[in-house]
């Protein structure tokens, strides 16, 4: 029984006899039991408990148990009894005032027995119910033969904490108990000096490591960093210009690299979005004159612009609200775009920036024509002209086709 549950009893609300009882498990003599309580079956009987005041002697296994550190139980076939059985209950004495008792003259009174019977009535002791001193010394030795020795502490710890007083009380015992502490000590000693020994190491390794991170380029560094984070974020300038650089000269090359990355790089996928975000429209292309100009901030840049034609197939498309295909000179000098009858443009006259000091070219005006005049020809390349003086580059050189 739990120390923290109410010990009543459900017949006569005692709650203060020698032990209670719950209801068996037993169908057949929970039956009994119910019906000696005058219960149910439905009833809930889990936490009902009977006290040893409805039980006869007999339905005891054996009254002494918790005398000698014990439990009362009670035998398979016990049924309660409705009624309280008067029991004259007197508590044995413990055997070490029995062994005192057998040093002293015979004298004392007889001790009470525990009598127990089904007759409800209130007795008084009388002179015939008191043994003789002889009788009491005869009882008394037969209690001291039944008195069981005490208990030996066999379990051998195997730990330090498991440790009690009991396991240093003989020399030999406190010995052993000295020996396991101080193993433990030094197993202990030994696996904090590999612990430390491991701090210093992964201390060393990650100075290292640091070290290593600094002398790489930035964008390799942010790999590192968007390696270690573990998190979507977004791609940082210096990324980007590499993924794009490297994905422009070899897709091959950039996919292998982006595979043995662990897919740190962005899609191809992803590159052509940003491709797809760019303004491509014909006319000349403001993104490739920023990058002259962010270019000619690094060193003056001497440019050659190269001026040609180029044919394409002759057709009018519809996408993204508006037809495609039409002549096409730009913002400022086109058709209408929302016009299906649209004349279909056969060339793209393009405008290439080649760097001669330099190790890029890069297309900065296209035009959808289907037929141009020299003087507007003329006009394209004044505009051309004027914008790169704009980046603070200089065109030092035209190369056109004469025909």
């Amino acid at each position: 029984m739990n120390k923290g549950e109410k010990r009543i009893c459900f017949l006569c609300n005692s709650k203060t006899s020698q032990s209670y009882h719950k209801f068996p498990k037993s169908e057949s003599l929970r039956s009994l039991w119910l019906q000696a309580c005058n219960l149910t079956p439905e009833d809930n009987v889990n936490s009902l408990k009977i006290c040893s005041k409805h039980f006869k002697e007999d339905d005891f296994v054996d009254l002494n148990a918790r005398r000698f550190g014990g439990i009362i139980r009670l035998k398979t076939n016990a049924v309660p009894s409705p009624s309280v059985i008067e029991c004259n209950v007197t508590v044995a004495k413990p055997v070490s005032e029995f062994s005192k008792e057998l040093n002293m003259p015979s004298t004392s009174t007889a001790h009470e027995m525990k009598i127990c019977s089904n007759v409800v009535h209130t007795s008084t002791c009388t002179n015939e119910e008191i043994m003789s001193n002889n009788e009491q010394e005869m009882i008394l030795e037969t209690e001291v033969q039944r008195t069981p020795t005490k208990r030996k502490h066999v379990l051998t710890p195997r730990y330090v904490g498991d440790l009690s007083d009991l396991d240093v009380t003989t020399p030999r015992k406190a010995k052993r108990s000295l020996q396991m502490a101080q193993a433990t000590i030094t197993k202990q000693r030994k696996k904090i000096k590999s612990l430390q020994q491991q701090r210093r190491r992964l201390t060393l390794k990650i100075r290292c490591l640091k070290d290593l991170v600094a002398s790489v380029p930035e964008h390799v560094q942010e790999i590192i960093k968007r390696n270690l984070r573990n998190k979507k974020q977004q791609y940082s300038s210096e990324l980007r210009k590499f993924a794009l650089t490297l994905q422009y000269y070899s897709p091959r090359a950039y996919n292998y690299i982006r595979h043995k990355w662990r897919n740190l790089l962005p899609h191809s996928s992803t590159i052509k979005n940003w491709y797809s975000n760019i303004n491509c429209k014909p006319g000349f292309q403001k993104q490739a004159l920023d990058a002259i100009a962010n270019e000619n901030k690094k060193k003056k840049v001497l440019l050659n612009i190269v001026i040609d034609e180029m044919a394409i197939r002759s057709q009018i498309i519809y996408g993204s609200n508006r037809f495609y295909g039409g002549v096409d000179l730009g913002s400022h000098m086109s058709f209408e775009s929302d016009n299906d009858n649209l004349p279909k443009a056969t060339h793209a006259l393009v405008f290439m920036a080649v760097a001669i000091n330099g190790s890029f070219k890069v297309p900065i005006a296209y035009f959808l024509i289907k037929s141009l005049t020299g003087e507007e020809r003329a006009n394209l390349l004044s505009k051309c002209l004027e914008l790169i003086n704009d980046t603070g580059a200089k065109a030092v050189s035209i190369v056109f086709d004469g025909a």
